[in-house]
């Protein structure tokens, strides 16, 4: 959820269209890895973050949910 809300898909994207065929695989295979939450194995399951702020910040980038359209 975290990388996803902060952009990690719309930058693996950007990184793809300058790669080559075999960089391609690679940056998906690891994006797949980083935001995998299907198996308990899986980066997205493992891992969490946590921000600690002042009062008077209301919202992080990352931990609040973007409204869709």
């Amino acid at each position: 959820f975290f990388l996803r809300q902060i952009g990690i898909v719309q930058r693996a994207q950007a990184l793809m269209r300058n790669a080559t065929a075999e960089q391609r695989e690679e940056i998906e295979k690891s994006l797949v890895r980083l935001v995998a939450e299907e198996k308990d194995t899986d980066m997205g399951r493992l891992f969490k973050v946590m921000a600690i702020t002042q009062r008077a910040v209301e919202a992080l980038p990352g931990f609040v949910e973007e409204p869709t359209a």
